[in-house]
C-alpha cells in the first residue's frame, strides 16, 4: 500500500477561475493541435484523378414526347446509368454520382489518362448499344478534364464524392458538347500520350476559373460560343424590360402610323380645295424601303451560300438537298435499288449515314451539313423576321416559306427536292 507522508488535502483553491482558465487553455492547445492535423490530413488527402462527365443528349425532349408514357423515358435514363457504369468500369474507372440524366466517373489508377481514352475511343459502340437497348435512337456527349480533387465521404452514400477545380472546371466544358463529341481541358491534354489527336478550339471565359481553353477529340467541328450565366431572376427581369420595349415600340409605331394617315388626308383635302398644304411631303418610308432591301439581301446571299456548298459537295445537287430536306422533317430515307432509291455518292462522302433502323439519315456529325444547317436555321430566323416586319415575301406562293417545304426549296434554292 502506497505511503503517504501528508493526508490529501480538503482546502478549495484560493482562486478556482485560475484553474478553469489553465483547464480551458489546455483544451485549446488540444483543439489547435486536432485541428493542425486535420488540415495536414486534408492537404495530403487530394488525388490526381481523371474526371469524365457522360451526358445523354436530347433527354428532355425525349419525355416531353413520351409525357404520357412516363415509364418509357424513366426506364431509358435507368438503362442509360447502367450501361455507361458497365463502360466505365470495363475501362478501369468507377461511376461516383448520378445527375439526372448525367454520370460522372473517376479513373485514379496509374493508368488513368489512357484508361479514359479507352473509353471515349468506343463513344460510337456506346451510342450504338444505348439505341440498341433502350430502342430509341441515343446520342451521348463527354467532357474530361485532369488534376487533384478531395474524395469527400458523405453519410448515407457508398461512394466518395470528388471535389475540387478540376470538377468545376469539367461541368462548365460540358456545356460546350454536341451530341457525339468529346471535349477537354487543357490540363487532360497536355496529360496524354498523343495530345495531336486533340484540337483547340479556342478559349472560353469561366465563371471563376477565368479564361480556359477548350479541346476537342479526333476532329474539329464545334464552334465555341460565349455562354454567360446569369441568375434566373435577372434574366427574368431582362425579358420583362424587353417585352415592355417592344411593346412601346409597337403603340409608337401605331401613333407614327395614325399621324401620317391624318397628315396625308388633310394634305388630300387641302388639294381638293386648290389650296397648297402648308406641309407637302411625301410620307412613304423610305427608311424602311431600303432596309427591307438590305435584309432581303442577307436572306438571298445566304441561299447563294447554301446552293454553293451543296453544289460543291460532289453529290448530285438534289441527292444531297433531298437529305438537308428531309433533315428539316425529321425523316429518314430508305435505300432501294428496285425502286431506284439509291444514293451511293451520299453515303461515300459521309453526307449520310445508316441509324438503327437501318435507313438513312443526314450525318449531323459532317462538317459541310453542320455549315449549311446552320446557314438554314439562320435563314429561317431572317425569313420569320422578314416576312413580320415587311410581309410575306410572295403572295402568290401557296406554301410556307421554310426549309420544310418542296416546293420552297424549288422554287427559292432552284432545286427539285422531290424523287
Amino acid at each position: 500500500m502506497e505511503r503517504r507522508i501528508f493526508k490529501p488535502s480538503v482546502n478549495k483553491p484560493i482562486n478556482p477561475k485560475l484553474d478553469n482558465l489553465e483547464q480551458v487553455q489546455q483544451k485549446v492547445a488540444e483543439i489547435i493541435k486536432e485541428k493542425e492535423t486535420a488540415i495536414k490530413e486534408i492537404r495530403e488527402g487530394f488525388v490526381e484523378c481523371v474526371v469524365v462527365f457522360i451526358d445523354l443528349v436530347d433527354s428532355t425532349k425525349f419525355k416531353i414526347d413520351n409525357s404520357s408514357e412516363p415509364e418509357k423515358w424513366i426506364l431509358r435514363v435507368k438503362q442509360f446509368g447502367n450501361i455507361i457504369r458497365e463502360y466505365i468500369e470495363n475501362s478501369n474507372g468507377k461511376v461516383v454520382k448520378y445527375i439526372g440524366d448525367e454520370v460522372m466517373g473517376v479513373f485514379d489508377r496509374m493508368t488513368k489518362v489512357d484508361d479514359a481514352i479507352s473509353l471515349i475511343q468506343r463513344i460510337k459502340n456506346i451510342e450504338e448499344n444505348l439505341t440498341e437497348i433502350t430502342g430509341a435512337a441515343t446520342r451521348v456527349k463527354i467532357a474530361l478534364d485532369f488534376g487533384k480533387v478531395f474524395l469527400i465521404k458523405y453519410d448515407g452514400h457508398d461512394e466518395l464524392d470528388p471535389q475540387g477545380t478540376p470538377i468545376d472546371r469539367c461541368a462548365r466544358i460540358g456545356k460546350y458538347c454536341e451530341a457525339g463529341t468529346v471535349l477537354s481541358s487543357y490540363e487532360f491534354v497536355s496529360n496524354c500520350s498523343f495530345p495531336r489527336q486533340w484540337f483547340n478550339l479556342g478559349s472560353v471565359e469561366m465563371k471563376g476559373l477565368g479564361s480556359q481553353p477548350i479541346y476537342q477529340f479526333g476532329e474539329e467541328t464545334i464552334e465555341l460560343r460565349k455562354k454567360v450565366e446569369i441568375l434566373e431572376e435577372d434574366l427574368n427581369a431582362l425579358k420583362n424590360n424587353a417585352q415592355k420595349l417592344t411593346e412601346e415600340n409597337q403603340a409608337l409605331m401605331l401613333d407614327k402610323k395614325e399621324l401620317i394617315s391624318t397628315v396625308e388626308k388633310l394634305q388630300t383635302q387641302l388639294k381638293n380645295a386648290g389650296e397648297k398644304p402648308v406641309i407637302d411631303t411625301d410620307f412613304s418610308n423610305k427608311e424602311e424601303q431600303d432596309l427591307s432591301k438590305k435584309e432581303w439581301a442577307k436572306i438571298e446571299e445566304n441561299f447563294r451560300n447554301i446552293r454553293k456548298l451543296i453544289k460543291d459537295s460532289g453529290v448530285p445537287d438534289s441527292e444531297y438537298a433531298r437529305f438537308l430536306f428531309l433533315n428539316q422533317k425529321g425523316f429518314e430515307e430508305e435505300y432501294n435499288a428496285f425502286k431506284n432509291r439509291t444514293f451511293d455518292a451520299s453515303i461515300e462522302k459521309d453526307l449520310v449515314t445508316q441509324n438503327s433502323n437501318e435507313r438513312f439519315e443526314l450525318n449531323v456529325s459532317n462538317k459541310r451539313n453542320q455549315k449549311i444547317i446552320k446557314l438554314i436555321e439562320e435563314t429561317e430566323r431572317l425569313l420569320r423576321y422578314y416576312e413580320t416586319e415587311y410581309g410575306s415575301i410572295d403572295d402568290d406562293d401557296l406554301y410556307e416559306h421554310n426549309f420544310s417545304d418542296a416546293d420552297f426549296w424549288c422554287d427559292w434554292i432552284g432545286i427539285d427536292v422531290v424523287h
